[in-house]
């Protein structure tokens, strides 16, 4: 689901506003979860780590939640639980700078 179609249904729907606002940490971990293994449409063109794009996506999705929500503090709380996930991908690579270099080499190319 496209960042601007998630925010239209979100702010749409009263229910869902409140029912994001009631999440549990299990839940937003499930969501997370399940938008991160949206399969992408089309494919996209440059090779990039799968990790990396679970990053992304869960960074791009817990901004939105917290935003369109208006509870920033337990559901920024819960995305960054859920970030820790990633940290020993992250020390493998060497860390941010290295991760954000070798991206935007790719970009170059």
């Amino acid at each position: 689901m496209e960042g601007d179609a998630m925010n239209e249904k979100i702010n749409a729907s009263p229910f869902l506003r409140s029912s994001l606002n009631r999440l549990s940490y299990p839940s937003f971990a499930k969501l997370l979860d399940t938008c991160a293994n949206i399969n992408v449409d089309p494919p996209l063109t440059a090779p990039v780590s799968p990790t990396l794009r679970r990053v992304a996506i869960t960074m791009e999705v817990s901004r939105r939640v917290v935003t369109a929500t208006g509870t920033p503090q337990r559901l920024q709380g819960y995305a960054e639980r859920y970030m820790e996930n990633f940290a020993p991908w992250v020390k493998s690579q060497g860390g941010w700078e290295n991760i954000v270099q070798s991206e935007e080499a790719l970009e170059c190319d």
